[in-house]
Formats: structure tokens, sequence, C-alpha cells
């Protein structure tokens, strides 16, 4: 402190030129901030400002003091250039990119266009540029630098303009510049080499680092991490191969950084044995590595390796990360490791990071998709700062699992407390809305969308089309899925179901050819009710188009896809196609035999209707209603009346099949063909449910043909009790009276017939 006030005392005198320098070789010596500042304080008010200003402005940057720096700076008449230069550094360095730049063209502004600024100073503004994204002033000291010749003389100029442009998605321009050097060695072609890899181009990217091999530049730590990262994000294993062992040759395998990408390479190519072998060959494996390979894990879909890992990261004393919580919570979300995910957040309050934002939204979602919807909201309540991503995650768990009502409470809540919904929060509000049939709420939820100009985002449109398909409003939903310029499966078959369930199965097939025309690929569901579309058509060509498409998709091989196409050849009475789809299926169900029995139900093929109703019972498959409707049709139409009373009788002893209807009808039809018109009249009085116009019929057919008055008369009665006006009641009635003679009553018969259709 003495020190300090003597310092006051002697600059407070007359003191000579040699003082001031004393003074400040003292401050630079002793690294004194505090000297240096009294210094500040003084020169502010006098003239040796200007000899010494450019010594102080020196001193105090290298002490920390920029600020002060910028005040002796300012009050300075004409600052030397090596001011102007460490000032601009000194900004950069303590990343003050702005100021920076604003010093640059205060530069320009005093006309002090003659100022030269040196090599660092200029490679510090490019770098102020780059983190800026300001490319036009970039561009000016581009050709300054061209002007002065910078570009020729200092690689790292040129190296750091490379990088600007690149930054600023000028990745062409960057190309130009690389190409203009003279001198082109490592640093440069790393500077490209990332500009590629930082702007997504990873074909570029690899291109760039095979030409960087054939012209014999040696790679470093930075080649080698832009070429692994290019691998990973292009899925070029063989490339990342090579690069590891150039990487192993080179001595650089137990780097850190290269490990990390490395394994975060391995796992993006889904080599996840290979990409676990390089994480445990490091010496000493860090969290870093360890999340990264979590990653790839989760992003393979193999959460049960997740979860595994995790627990040996646990076992081997590794302290968790945020990260890792995010990361294993998305594990226990995908492998339904409820218990697992509960432990987590025991161990996550313990830490204390339940009220992290990121965090939280992981444990709502984990719950979420869990079923556990109640735990997931109680998580919500407690978070301090609720995001959009947390409600989102509540809101789309009530959507999974049916609860339209409380998804919209949500949504509306989450707008009360001021946040604003995203495309994936309204496209959550959309389904509840589509799933509730509330057309006024969707509708709402479209003019809020409209107005916040995101009707054309696909999530967003994807899902309005969806939600007027399924409220049936399927003009509007069309309208909406024409004007989509990006659209999803999931819209194209809310579209084809409620086409075909309104029974517009030529939209159907119109929706089919919009699938090419918009690139969707195509799934089960479009394939399945195409199918039935041509069925409902008479479409067969296109229908066999459909086929040798899921053929080319794999789909042939999918049970519901399978049973279509047999239901489709058995429609179109294509029965050898129908088999060799049938043959095909790796699973046959009983959708799939009855379908095809039905085939041949309808062509009178006895032998094959049997035969497969055999094979499928040694194949364990159970019979079912349908399936002896087939069985007692083939019966019926081959005579075979001894055999249609084992399967009858078997239907309801051996597969507890209640007889319906349908089969009571084969039955009948049968006895009365043949005359057994006794049996005939038990069964009907035996039958447990109520004879339709069919049946009657069928026995007043039967009576004609066998001349049964009295029979006759009980079917008729009972066929004018359902429809009194049908015309083939009459008709069989007055063929009866007449056979037999029974003129007067053929008479009355059709005078009744006149009087009950006029």
């Amino acid at each position: 402190m003495t020190g300090d006030v003597s310092l006051k005392v002697m600059l407070s005198l007359n003191s000579s030129v040699r003082d001031f320098a004393s003074l400040l070789n003292k401050c630079r010596r002793e690294r004194s901030l505090l000297q240096a500042l009294q210094l500040h304080d003084i020169f502010l008010n006098e003239e040796v400002l200007d000899i010494h200003g450019s010594r102080l402005i020196s001193i105090l940057i290298e002490l920390g003091g920029t600020r002060h720096a910028r005040n002796i700076f300012d009050k300075m008449v004409d600052p030397q250039v090596h001011s102007w230069d460490a000032l601009i550094v000194a900004y950069v360095k303590h990343h003050e990119p702005k100021h920076a730049l604003s010093l640059y063209l205060q530069m320009h502004r005093n006309r002090n266009n003659s100022i030269c600024l040196s090599d660092y100073a200029v490679v510090a503004l490019l770098k102020a540029c780059a983190s800026l994204k300001d490319v036009q002033t970039g561009y000016v000291l581009h050709m300054k630098a061209v002007h002065v010749g910078l570009l020729e003389s200092n690689t790292y100029v040129g190296c750091s303009m490379i990088d600007m442009y690149a930054k600023c998605g000028f990745i062409s321009t960057a190309h130009e510049v690389f190409k203009s050097l003279a001198t082109q060695d490592t640093v440069c072609w790393n500077a490209l080499l990332a500009g590629f890899s930082e702007q997504g181009c990873s074909k570029e990217a690899l291109e760039t680092f095979v030409k960087m091999q054939q012209t014999g530049v040696p790679g470093d730590v930075v080649t080698y991490l832009c070429g692994l990262k290019a691998c990973g994000n292009r899925g070029n294993i063989s490339m990342g191969k090579q690069i590891h062992a150039e990487v192993v040759r080179k001595g650089l395998e137990s780097d850190l950084t290269i490990c990390n990408i490395l394994v975060d390479m391995y796992a993006r190519c889904g080599l996840l044995l290979t990409a676990m072998a390089v994480f445990q060959k490091l010496p000493s494996p860090e969290i870093v590595s360890a999340n990264t390979l979590l990653g790839g894990l989760l992003e393979g879909g193999r959460f049960r390796e997740a979860l595994a890992f995790f627990q040996g990261m646990q076992e081997n004393g590794m302290v968790s990360t945020m990260i890792t919580y995010i990361f294993i919570l998305k594990a226990c979300s995908g492998g339904g490791a409820l218990a697992k995910g509960q432990e987590i957040h025991a161990e996550i309050v313990t830490q204390g990071l339940e009220r992290e934002q990121q965090v939280g939204s992981s444990l709502i979602d984990m719950y979420s998709k869990c079923g556990l919807l109640f735990d997931a909201h109680s998580v919500l309540q407690k978070s301090a700062n609720r995001s959009i991503a947390s409600w989102s995650a509540l809101i789309a768990g009530y959507i999974e699992f049916g609860h339209g009502k409380e998804a919209l409470d949500c949504f509306w809540h989450m707008k009360r407390e001021g946040i604003s919904p995203d495309a994936f929060a309204f496209s959550c509000a959309l389904k509840a809305c589509g799933s509730m049939k509330a057309a006024t709420g969707g509708e709402g939820l479209h003019a809020e969308i409209i107005k916040k100009g995101l009707e054309k985002e696909a999530l967003v449109g994807n899902t309005l089309v969806s939600m007027y398909a399924n409220l049936g409003f399927l003009s509007t939903a069309q309208h909406l899925f024409d004007m989509l310029s990006a659209c999803d499966m999931v819209a194209l078959n809310a579209l084809i179901i409620c086409y075909y369930e309104k029974g517009c199965a030529e939209q159907v097939i119109r929706c089919f050819g919009q699938m090419h025309i918009k690139g969707i690929p195509l799934n089960l569901i479009t394939v399945i009710f195409c199918l039935k579309a041509c069925c409902s058509t008479g479409s067969i060509m296109k229908g066999k188009e459909i086929h040798g498409m899921a053929v080319q998709a794999g789909l042939e091989q999918d049970n519901y896809v399978g049973n279509a196409l047999v239901d489709l050849y058995v429609k179109f009475l294509l029965l050898s196609e129908a088999q060799q789809v049938f043959d095909g299926l790796q699973e046959r169900d009983i959708i799939s035999w009855t379908s095809l029995m039905g085939g041949y139900s309808m062509l009178g093929e006895s032998n094959n209707v049997f035969f497969m109703f055999e094979c499928m019972k040694e194949e364990g498959i159970k019979p079912n209603s349908t399936t002896f409707v087939h069985v007692l049709n083939v019966c019926n139409h081959t005579g075979l009346v001894k055999e249609s009373q084992v399967y009858f009788e078997a239907m309801r002893e051996e597969y507890s099949v209640t007889p319906e209807l349908d089969h009571y009808t084969c039955i009948i039809d049968l006895l009365a063909r043949v005359g057994n018109l006794e049996k005939t009249f038990t069964m009907i009085m035996k039958i447990p449910v109520i004879p339709d116009l069919v049946l009657w019929h069928i026995i007043l057919a039967a009576c004609r043909k066998w001349n049964n008055v009295e029979l006759g008369q009980f079917a008729f009665e009972h066929a004018i009790k359902l429809n009194e006006q049908a015309a083939a009641t009459y008709t069989y009635m007055f063929d009866i009276y007449t056979a037999v003679g029974m003129h007067e009553s053929a008479r009355r018969i059709e005078k009744l017939r006149m009087e009950n259709q006029t």
C-alpha cells in the first residue's frame, strides 16, 4: 500500500518521460494490475499519454484489463498500429467478437485506411466474422488480404479465411480460397475438412480426405477426427476402418478424442461390438467415451444392451453425468424397464438433478411411455422450469394411452403458463381432437397453426390430414394432403382407411397412386387396404400390381398382407394364385385357411375343402364358425347328408362352436332337397335362432318339389310375416297348390299376392 501511495506522489510531480517508462517497466515486471490501473487514471489526464499510451495499452491487455486499455486507446489522438492489433486480438481472445469488429469499423471511419493491420490481427478479425456469421465484413477482409498479398505470405490467414467462409455457410467459396493458396499444408487441409464436416457435407469431407492423402500431405489428429466423423455420418465403414488402421500406425489410438470419435463412428455404422472393443481398450475410460457408446446403442435401438452397459459403468465406479442419465432414461423408455427407470429416478433426486429441464423431460417421457401417467404428471408439477419438451412428453403419453381429454387439458394448461406450443405439441393436440372426434377444437387449433405459420411443417401438416380424416372431413383432409410437400405414411393411411370405411374404394386406389408421386414408401396398412379396395372395385390387375410391389418390398410374408392377397385371389376365383400365396406364408392362421377353403367351396371342390380342413387341424388351428359354413356348404352342394350331420355335431361337441343361422341353412337345405322333410321340420322347430326369408324359401322350394302342402303352408305363414310383399313366397305356394290340384287355394294365394303388392 505504501508503494502505491509513493507511486501516486511521484506521478503527481512533474515527472520525466524516463520516470514514466521506468514505472511502466515495473508494472510489467511485477505483473501488477493495480499499479497499471493507477497509471491508467493518471494517463487519462496527462500529456504523456501519446508517448507512453501504447505501452500502457499493451500492459493492461497482458494483465487482463482490456476495458481500461480501451479507455487509454480512445483518449489517444493517433494510436499506433500495434495498439489496434493488440485490442482487436484481445477482444477476440476474450470472446467479444462484436467489439473487435466494431473497432475495425472505427478504424475505417477515422480514415485510417493507411493502417496496415498485422497478420495475427487479420486472423483474429476473421475468427470474429466466423463467430458472428458476418460474411460481408469477412469478404472485405478477404479482398484486403488479397490486395496486400497476405494469402500468399501467411498460411494462417488463408486457413482462417477458409474457416470463416465455411462457418458462414459459404462452403464453395471456402473451397475456392483453399484452391487459390500457394501453399496447402496440413492446417489448410484441416480447415477445409472441418468446414465440410461442420456443414454436414460428409461426402465432400471424405473426398477431401482422400485427396489430401493422395497429395502426400501428412494428417494429424484433426484430420482423422474429421475423416472419422464423416464416415460415421455417411455409414462408410470401409473408409472408417482404413482411417482407424492409419490412426493405429501413427500411434494416435490412445488419444481420447480419437477414441471417442472411433466409438461414435462404429456405433453409427451399427458395429456396436467393435465400438465396445475400442472403448474397452482405453486405459482409463472416461464418461465422454461411455456416453458416446451409450448414444450409439440407443440410436441403434439396442435398449437392453444400453442398460447392461450402464450397469457395467456403475460397477466400474464411473460417475454418471446429466447426459448419462438422459440416455439411460431413454433406454428405460424404449426397453420398458420401468423398475430400472424408477431406480435411476431415485439416483437423480440424490444427485439434485431432478429439476434440470432436460432430465425432467426425460423422466416424464420415461414414465409416460411406461404408462405411469400420474408419476409423469407428478414430475412435471415438481419441475421449477417446465419446458415445452416436458409438457409435450406428457401430452404424447396421454395420447399414446388413449386419454385424449387429459392430453388437451395439458395442452391448454401449458398455454396458460405462457409456453408457446411448437410443432410437436400442436401435433399431439390435433391427434387428441381426432381421437375424441372434437371437430370444433381441431378447427380452432388449425386456425392458430395458420397464424403461427406452422401449417407447412411436415409433422403438423400430416397430423392435420390424419385429424380431418378421422373426423370424417375427407374433402378437407384430401385438400391438405394434396398441398403437402413432404407427406408421411400415417397421413396417407388415415386417408385410405377413412375412404375405405365410407365405401369410396376408387379413392383408395387414387391415394395409392399418390403414394408414388409423393415418395411415400410402401407399408403394411397401405397394401392391406388397397388390396381390399381392389376386391370392391373388381380391379384384379391393380391388385396384381400391388402384389408385385409387396413382394419387392418384402411385405408378402406378413400374415395380414398374405391373408389380404389370398382373399383377393379367392374373390376373383383365381384359386391357383391364392394357393401359391397361401403356400408361401410362414405362418398360416385361421383367416388364411378359411379364406382359401371358401374359394374351393365356391367352386364346389369338396375334396380340397375336406383336405384343407384336416390339414388345418393337424397344424393346430382350431376351426371357427366360418370354417364350418364352408364345410357344410360343400356337403350341401354335393349331397353328403351323413357327412354334414357328422360335421354339424363335431362343430358343437368337439369344437364348442355354437351353430348360427348359416349352419342351419346349409343342413336344412340339404335335408329338404333330398326329400327328408320330416327331419327338416324337426330341425326348423328346434332352431335357436329366428329363420330368415331365405330359409323359408328353401323349405317352400322343397315342398314344391316334393308336393308337401302341410309343411309348405307352415313355411308360407312364417315367410309372409317377415315380408308380405316378397313375390317369390306367393309363387312357391301357388305352385304347391296347383301341383296337387288345389286350384281354389291357388287362386286365393294369387288374390292375396295382388292385395299385398298393390
